[in-house]
Order: structure tokens, then sequence, then C-alpha cells
């Protein structure tokens, strides 16, 4: 065995740990900032796409970030074993060498991925005053986001994924810091800066993805922000000229009959071609939000591959294969009946929540979750694919989440595949909101 001081092993294990644990607080802070609760809008397509990719953006930035933490745990502890190692060795060769053996570093506490704990699915339901004047002339549906809270996340992430870039540059240089040149080109070391710069890459680009959902979110925002405004705007505007035109009308009543007769279509000409005219505008401005969102999504939309490839890094860490998206075999209904609970768990289903039941179309049903507050219905798979009792429940889901105006929110595993057109296509439409989540280890061998 090489002779190489113990301290630097142990040093390398207390900057990994201190990371693991750093990582997983900010993260939690990161999810007390974030007030995204029906934020992303009810409106289709821009609103129901937005939601369903920022949602998912969000969970795959914290699922690396996780990840990571776990993996930085688990090599500080191997590596701390090693300086163990080294210096049992010495002191068994030499007892004068007096070689401290200290207690392994406290890691992060998780056993399991951190998600955010709010959902943007789903809208403000603010359709703004004289709204009613361009009923039928509008193509799109009025954008009832919150624009200020879709930047504000943006900016939130923005900040955390900053930190957490310098954070792992910094767990790395200290890591590495008490080895010299030579030292650094020991097999063992050697093997183990290599795992250390694997957790160092996974952590910072973590850090990375925040920033490109920042930018997408703040673009989003800003073109929200601004076109509800000029619409708001718009529609006071368009009252008051409505106004006038019901004020020439009444002014009409003074004049001779055959005035009346020959004025008052011409008034209602020029009233319905300037809501004509509004409406077109206002329609403008809608689907430039909904072409703003569109690229805006292409900008993030790598953030899935790009977490899982991320991830891929740090198996040889935790000894399984992160976000494995391959079939499950060998299990019986027993595993099953576990791994859907523990789906549930992963998914964020408060504990100790009862399903309640809820009925539609004639039929009780008890979905995962109803949120009554956030205005939201969950269900959760986590199986390699729907069955047909799976894929009726999720339907009856989406009936009765739309009769009481609540977004239909379906979290299933990385692996799970939809296998049913129906449910894609209320997935394609924004209907149901999918987001995918590592619900299971997938470590069956």
């Amino acid at each position: 065995m090489t002779d190489i001081d113990p301290e630097s092993y142990y040093n390398a294990a207390r900057q990994l740990a201190f990371a693991s644990r750093d990582t997983e607080q900010k993260l939690r802070d990161l999810d007390k900032n974030l007030t995204v609760s029906n934020s992303a809008g009810s409106y289709a397509p821009g609103g129901t796409t937005w939601g369903q990719n920022y949602d998912q953006a969000a969970s795959d930035i914290f699922e690396v970030a996780s990840t990571s933490a776990m993996a930085a745990r688990e090599l500080a502890y191997q590596i701390h074993q090693a300086g163990l190692n080294h210096a049992n060795a010495e002191n068994h060769n030499n007892p004068a060498a007096n070689q401290p053996t200290p207690a392994p570093p406290q890691g992060t506490s998780l056993d399991i991925n951190l998600h955010p704990s709010q959902y943007a699915a789903g809208g403000l339901q603010d359709t703004p005053e004289h709204w009613d004047l361009i009923t039928g002339l509008v193509v799109h549906p009025w954008a009832d986001s919150d624009p200020t809270r879709i930047t504000q996340a943006g900016t939130d992430f923005g900040n955390w994924g900053r930190t957490t870039k310098i954070n792992a540059d910094t767990m790395k240089s200290f890591a590495l810091l008490k080895w010299s040149d030579d030292e650094k080109k020991d097999p063992e070391v050697s093997g183990i800066i290599d795992e250390i710069n694997n957790v160092h890459f996974a952590l910072h680009d973590a850090g990375e993805l925040g920033t490109y959902l920042e930018t997408a979110c703040k673009a989003v925002g800003t073109i929200s922000d601004a076109n509800r405004n000029d619409i708001t705007f718009s529609l006071q505007l368009l009252y008051l000229i409505s106004l006038s035109y019901e004020a020439d009308r009444l002014a009409l009543k003074k004049l001779p009959g055959f005035m009346q007769r020959w004025l008052e279509p011409a008034i209602d000409k020029l009233d319905e071609a300037t809501k004509v005219a509004y409406a077109s505008q206002i329609d403008a401005a809608l689907k430039e939000i909904n072409d703003k969102i569109a690229e805006a999504i292409g900008n993030c939309q790598g953030i899935y591959s790009t977490a899982t490839g991320d991830v891929q890094f740090l198996s040889s860490i935790l000894d399984r294969t992160p976000r494995n998206a391959n079939p499950i075999r060998n299990r019986d209904d027993s595993d099953n009946r576990d791994a859907g609970k523990e789906g549930e768990r992963r998914a964020g289903i408060p504990d100790g929540y009862t399903p309640k039941r809820v009925d539609i179309a004639g039929q009780a049903i008890y979905p995962d979750y109803v949120d009554d507050i956030d205005r939201q219905v969950v269900e959760v798979k986590n199986a390699n694919k729907l069955d047909d009792r799976s894929i009726n429940q999720i339907k009856l889901e989406t009936a009765y989440a739309q009769s009481q105006g609540y977004s239909m929110i379906l979290v299933t595993d990385h692996r799970t595949q939809i296998n049913d057109p129906d449910i894609q296509h209320l997935i394609d439409t924004g209907q149901i909101q999918l987001v995918r989540k590592e619900l299971d280890d997938n470590d069956d061998h």
C-alpha cells in the first residue's frame, strides 16, 4: 500500500460530506422560495405546455442535485474508509505512527430525491374586465398566468444555480488540496479523483441547468406581463369607446326618425368594426405569448435528457442506475403494491393523507391526492406501463378535475410507458400534465 497521509483522504471525505449536506439545505431553501402554484396559466396551448415543461424541468434539476448530494455522501464514506485503511496499516506496521482513525463525516440525510413541493399547473382564472366585448371575436383564450411568479421562479433557480456551480468548484478544489501531484498519480488516488470529478460534473451541471430554466422563465414572464397589461388597457379603451357609441345612440333619439334610421346602422357598423379591430390586436398579443412560450420551451427542452445523462456518471458510486428507464422484472403482486406506496411517497403525496372518494360519470374513484387549495388532482403510477384499470382511472380523474376546474397531474416513473393513445392525447392537448420522477430505484438484478 502506497504511503500516503490518511489526512488527505479524510480531508477529501469532509469536503464531499459538507457539499452533500449543503446541497440538500440549499435545495430545501430553494423549494421554500418557489411559490409557483397555479402560475403557469390554464389556457391552451401556452399555459398548459409551460406548466408541464416548467414542472418537469424543475423536477429534473432537483433530481440531479439530490442524486449528486447522495453520491457525494457515499463517496465521502468510501474515501474516508480508504483513509482508515491507510491509517490502520501504518499503525499496525509502526505502533509509534499513531495515525488518527476518526469517525466518518456526516453527509446528507437524503435517501430519496427531493422534488419541488408545488406544481405550476393551473391558472389565476382572472379574465379581465370587459372581455365580454370581444367574446367570439378572438381565437386565443385569455392568458391567466402569473408572470411575476414565473419570473421570480426563474430568478430563484438562477441564483441557486450560480451558487451551486461555485460550490461544486469549491468542493473539488478543496477535496484535492492535500494530495501532491505525485500522489495523484497513485492508482487508488487517481480512481478516487475520477469519482470526485464525476460528482463535481453532475452537481455543477445541475447549477447550469438552473440558469437555463431561469432564462426560459424570464422570457415567458416578460412577454406575459407586458401583453397582459397591454390587453387589459386595450379593453379599458374599448369599453370607453363603446360607451361613446352608446352616447351617440342616445343622442340619435333627439333627431328626426329618418335620420335615426340612416345613422344608427352606421354607428352599429363603426362599433362592430372597432371591436373587431381591437380583438384582432388582442388576438395577436395572445398569439405572441403562446409563440414566445413555445420558443422558451424549445430552449430548455434538453434539460430532461441532460439530467438523465448527468446522473449516469454517479452510477458506480451509488451502485445503481439513476433515472433508469428500463422495465422492472420479477416482481410479484406484493412487490408491486409496495412499489406503488413508495412511488407515492417519492412523488410527494403528503404523509398520512387518505384518498377521498369522488364521483364522476356514476363511478366512485379515489385519486392519490386532491388538493382543494391549489385546485389540482394528482395520480401517481410507479409501473412499467399503464394497465386497463389505471387507464380508466386516469380518464375518470381527468374528467373529475375538469368538472371542478382543477388541473390533472399524472406523476410517473421514468420507465413508465404511456401505452394508451387516449391518455397520450390528453397529455398532448394539455388536459393532463405529465411529470416524470424517479419513483423507484429500479435496481432489480
